[in-house]
This record gives structure tokens, C-alpha cells and sequence, in this order.
């Protein structure tokens, strides 16, 4: 392959013509690895051991520690790098060679001599033998040699063990570095370190040029040395490592963690940890009472208050591990009840049920009632009879396990027995298969008086309610439905003609009656409905009567026969229409026949002569107000 350009990337050189496999070559990125770092130090000439590692960060340096020589003669070694797990060195015969090495274990080693293949690249080979320092960076040897204030660097093809022919001049020295006082160097980031003959290590900026890179002046400082930390970094050769990965050696994981806790909960955070040159994989806990976790963060309830060793275990991309252990304490703080209750009122009679009160981390033991007038009870629910009508405020206090309380407080209103009545005062109803259901409003109606309105068809045709009266309730079924409406009587409504019409032709029933208050005022206050399929009886809904009310039920079916309707002692009958058969509608209105005084009116039945397709049974409670 020809090219116009010295690399390929930023870091493989080829020397613009290049021969490439013909299956192709993937050509690897090379980087510096990071700090922090091991450092390796080839022993200056008399020194031990021959080789040594310290850990840096950049700006520190740890304890010295001897390596494992590997069978290597590292007295002749002038010049050492590595790159993605290869260790290169050049030695004072002249030669260069890479082996694996991974902090303590070396592989086999390979020549780096495909230069020599063509010719014997002898000035390279004096240049190995006389050099001081030696470093790699992308895709370049740097090196310095003796006697010489020259920085010099070749080209190097890693994949084929190729050094460039040409020796090229990176730099001849700028202010802060004379190249000719190196013993021992290393690049590490922008850094560029060396070592001189009195034990001290310099850095200094390393700009990487579009060419080659090269220092920059007026950048140099002291790093370390025997004046400034007593180490001594004078060396044959000094060099960085670096994993197959790319990754520098980097330093022992060190685990730490903070604890937050809130009554039994607790929240564990291992931000603190940290692993230099590494990354955690793993966060492992054990919380001191026979469960674990995971993750960098953390929570667990504990059961009950104590001290309990809690142990964090963290795990590198490198399989190293750190253990720290920390006693936390748990504190249980009780959670305060919740009081809550229901009241219902039947006359000068409430009933009240706290079953809705509540402790979120334990029981309720006490229930105290103060009803407002002077009196108190215990007991989840209770009864309390009032002497009184009047509105009262009652007060529930809940006490929980823990001697811990909550209050809360409602108004009731007891009732006298009223004196008021409600009374039937008349009915009228008509039955036919009709569009236009029309009925005549009983003429002894007057102004104020109570008008119901009921209404059963056999069909499920739309219903249009009538003008000023407010429905009370729809009950639709399969092919019947029923309707109840109500108005307060005006002057004009006695004895005249109410309609409901229908988007159909349909049977039914339409029935209105007349109600009166002895206070003047009356309303409608409960009601509801019941539905039955193929059935010789039908039965009332149960009506709320608020302490006192008239029940009204009305009853409208669907047969095929005609039927009569034998209604319980408690009704009486006020009105009854009778359908054609075939689809009839029959229908049935009555009442309690009195004003009750009761908190309820509870279902009753209403039996037929036969059976009916469809039943509904329709109850309303009037109240005089």
C-alpha cells in the first residue's frame, strides 16, 4: 500500500510505502497508562536490588519494594517501556526484546530485530548500548544517550517488531531539562519524568506534536528525591507499567462507608470507597444480623434496636478486595398512632367504630371516648344514647404499645323523636301500550305538598322526563325499565294532566301520588332499588329513615299473565294498575301507612300470584323537614 502520510492514525508508522497481509491487519490503539501507578526502577550501576517498584501517583511516592528478577540481567538493561502488557527492553549488547509481564511473572522472550531482516540496523544497536533513558509514545521510542543534551526518538512497529532506520531529533533541550543528566525516564500523561545522578525526579509538560512530541519550557519542577522525601530515583532505567488492558497497576483498593439511620432503617453509602488505577465491581454487605446486600448504596430494616458490625467487602476489575467493618446503632423510635372513627345517629342513639384507626409499627391498645357532654366510654366501638337533641363533639383518643397517642375529634347531631308526620293524601295511576304515558295529578293536592312520579314500560325505548320534575331514580333491565321522579306541588299542579313521553310505542304503567308534611316541608332522603329475573316475588330495598321518615314502595313487573299482588302487613296498598297480557306491565304502589320513627326500614316482600319476567322494586323515604 502507498500513501502520502508517515502513520496510520495517530500512533502506526509506516514510512509512506507499507506492505499488509492480505487478510488485513487490525492495528491497536496505544495509550500512556494512567496514575496512580507502579513505577519500576532498574538499579543505577552498584545498586539493590536490581529491580525495585515504588507506587505514584503523579506527585507521591510509596514504599520501595524488591521485584522478582525474573532471570534477567537487569545490570545491563539501559533502556525499558511497556505497552498493553509487553515489557520492552534494551540492553547494553545492543539488542532489544518483549515479554509478557504482569508485576511479578515474565513470559518468553521475542527479539525485536524485524528491522534486521533486511540489514542490520547497527546504529540503532549502538544507540541501545549507550542509552540513558527510554520511553514510548505513540507509535515512537524516545530515548537520551550518554554524553548527548539530544532527545531522540525512531519509529517502532509494534505488531511487526520493526525500529525505524532513522534516529530523529525530538528535542535538543528547553529551559528546565538538560538530556544529557538523564538516568532514567518515564511518560506518564502529559507528564514527562526523568531521573539525574543525585536521586532527584523532575516532570515536566509533554506536548504531543502532530510529528513527534516534545517538552515544553518553562514547565519543569521537582517531583521527588533524597532533598525533598528522602527517595532516590538515580536508576539505569525507570519505567511505567501497563496491563494487557491498557490499565496502570494502580494502587489497593481501600473500602469505607457512612451509615444514616431512622428509628429501624438504615441507609449505608460506600461513596468513600475507592480503588486507584482500578474500578469497583462489587459492593457486598453484611448488615450484622444475618442478612446482606449489594450495591454501592444500600438500606436495610433492622428488627430491633442494638449495635450490630456491619461489614462492607469491595471487588476490583482486577480481583482485589477491601474489608471494612463499622459498629452502627439502631435505635428503634416509635411511630405515633392514628385516630379516625365513624358515627352514625338513630334519634338521641350514635354508634361509633374506630376500626379505621391505625399504628404503623405496632398495636393500638387503648380506645378513650369523650361524647361531648360529659360523659366517656372505651372499647374499639361503643354506643352512646344522648339525653339530649343538640350537636355534639366527640373526641376519640388513641394510645398505642409504645404509650404513644393520637386524637381526633367529629360533630354528631342527636335527634328528639319528631313530632312531625308525613301523610298520604292521594294516587292515581294509568296502564296502556302507548308513546305518550299521561296521568292526572290528584286534585286534592295543594301547593307544597310532595308529587311522586313512577313509571314501568316494557321496552327499553327512550324516556323523556317531564318538564320540572327531578328524577330520584333509574332502574333499567333486560326489557323493562322503571323510573321515579319527584317535584314540591305549585298552585297550578292539582288536578292536572303530567306526561312522559317515549321515543316508542310501549305497555306501561305511570303512577303519581301525593304526599304532605305536617311542617309544611318534605324531601325525599334515601332510596334505592331491586331487580329480579323470572320470579313470584320481589323485595324492597332497605331505606335509611334518619330517625324518621315514611317509606314508599313501588313495584312495577313484567308477565305475560295476570297477577294479583299480597303485600306484607307492614304496606298499604294506595294504588294498583293492571296490563293487557303478553308482555304486561302490572304495577303496585304503598306505603308504611304512619310515620316511623326508626333508624331503618328493612326490606320486605311482596308476593305474587304467579311468576313475572322481570321485578322492580323501587323505595323512597320521605321526611318532614
Amino acid at each position: 500500500m502507498a500513501s502520502d502520510t508517515d502513520r496510520i492514525g495517530a500512533w502506526e508508522y509506516h514510512g509512506r510505502i507499507a506492505m499488509f497481509p492480505a487478510a488485513g491487519l487490525q492495528v491497536p490503539a496505544y495509550s500512556t497508562a494512567p496514575f496512580p501507578n507502579n513505577v519500576y526502577a532498574v538499579a543505577a550501576q552498584g545498586g539493590t536490588p536490581p529491580l525495585a517498584r515504588r507506587s505514584f501517583n503523579g506527585t507521591t511516592a510509596g514504599a520501595t519494594a524488591a521485584v522478582a528478577e525474573g532471570g534477567i540481567t537487569w545490570a545491563g538493561v539501559r533502556g525499558a517501556f511497556m505497552v498493553n502488557g509487553e515489557l520492552y527492553l534494551a540492553t547494553s549488547d545492543g539488542l532489544m526484546s518483549r515479554r509478557t509481564f504482569n508485576g511479578s511473572t515474565y513470559g518468553t522472550p521475542t527479539p525485536v530485530n524485524g528491522h534486521d531482516e533486511l540489514a542490520v540496523l547497527q546504529n540503532w544497536r549502538n544507540d541501545i548500548a549507550a542509552a540513558t533513558g527510554m520511553f514510548y509514545d505513540s507509535g515512537r521510542i524516545y530515548y537520551t544517550l550518554n554524553n548527548s543534551s539530544t532527545l531522540y526518538y525512531r519509529y517502532i512497529n509494534l505488531e511487526s517488531d520493526i525500529v525505524g532506520a532513522l534516529p530523529l531529533t525530538a528535542s535538543t533541550g528547553v529551559t528546565g531539562i538538560n538530556f544529557s543528566q538523564v538516568r532514567g525516564m518515564f511518560l506518564g500523561g502529559d507528564k514527562l519524568y526523568w531521573a539525574t545522578a543525585d536521586g532527584t525526579l523532575r516532570s515536566i509538560t509533554w506536548q504531543h506534536g502532530p510529528v513527534n512530541g516534545a517538552p515544553v519550557a518553562n514547565t519543569a519542577q521537582v517531583v521527588s528525591g533524597p532533598g525533598v522525601d528522602g527517595v532516590n530515583w538515580n536508576s539505569r532505567a525507570l519505567f511505567l507499567y501497563q496491563g494487557a488492558n491498557g490499565q496502570g497497576a494502580g494502587l489497593p483498593p481501600t473500602a469505607a462507608f457512612t451509615s444514616s439511620c431512622t428509628s429501624l432503617t438504615c441507609t449505608f453509602d460506600a461513596a468513600g470507597s475507592n480503588a486507584p488505577g482500578s474500578t469497583i465491581t462489587s459492593y457486598a454487605w453484611n448488615f450484622g444480623d444475618g442478612h446482606t446486600g449489594s450495591g454501592a448504596q444500600a438500606s436495610h430494616a433492622y428488627t430491633a434496636s442494638g449495635t450490630f458490625t456491619v461489614t462492607l467487602t469491595i471487588t476490583t476489575a482486577a480481583s482485589e478486595t477491601s474489608t471494612t467493618t463499622h459498629p452502627v446503632t439502631v435505635t428503634r423510635v416509635n411511630q405515633a398512632p392514628t385516630a379516625d372513627f365513624s358515627a352514625t345517629c338513630t334519634l338521641l342513639e350514635c354508634s361509633f367504630d374506630a376500626g379505621d384507626s391505625a399504628d404503623p409499627d405496632g398495636t393500638i391498645s387503648a380506645y378513650a371516648w369523650n361524647f361531648g357532654d360529659g360523659t366517656t366510654g372505651t372499647g374499639e366501638s361503643t354506643q352512646h344514647e344522648y339525653a339530649a337533641a343538640g350537636t355534639y363533639t366527640v373526641t376519640l383518643t388513641v394510645t398505642d404499645n409504645d404509650a404513644a397517642t393520637d386524637q381526633t375529634q367529629q360533630s354528631v347531631q342527636a335527634r328528639e323523636p319528631s313530632a312531625a308526620s308525613v301523610a298520604f293524601v292521594a294516587a292515581a295511576s294509568t296502564n296502556g301500550n302507548r308513546n305518550n304515558h299521561t296521568a292526572q295529578i290528584p286534585a286534592s293536592a295543594v301547593e307544597g305538598d310532595a308529587l311522586l312520579l313512577f313509571l314501568t314500560i316494557n321496552s327499553t325505548a327512550t324516556i323523556t322526563a317531564p318538564t320540572g320534575w327531578t328524577e330520584v331514580r333509574a332502574t333499567d333491565g333486560s326489557g323493562i325499565a322503571v323510573r321515579a321522579w319527584s317535584k314540591v306541588a305549585t298552585a297550578t299542579d292539582p288536578g292536572s294532566t303530567v306526561a312522559v313521553a317515549l321515543s316508542a310505542y310501549a305497555k306501561g304503567d305511570l303512577t303519581v301520588a301525593a304526599y304532605r308534611s305536617s311542617t309544611g316541608t318534605l324531601s325525599v332522603i334515601d332510596n334505592g332499588a331491586t331487580s329480579v329475573n323470572a320470579s313470584s316475588s320481589g323485595q324492597s330495598p332497605a331505606l335509611d329513615l334518619q330517625g324518621h321518615a315514611l317509606p314508599v314502595v313501588y313495584m312495577g313487573v313484567k308477565a305475560n299473565s295476570a297477577l294479583t299482588a299480597t303485600l306484607p302487613p307492614s304496606l298499604t296498598e294506595r294504588s294498583a294498575s293492571t296490563g293487557s297480557p303478553s308482555g304486561a306491565v302490572h304495577a303496585w304502589l304503598a306505603d308504611s301507612g304512619g310515620y316511623l320513627t326508626a333508624g331503618s326500614f328493612d326490606p320486605v316482600t311482596i308476593t305474587l300470584s304467579g311468576s313475572a319476567n322481570r321485578v322492580v322494586v323501587t323505595a323512597l323515604a320521605l321526611q318532614a323537614q
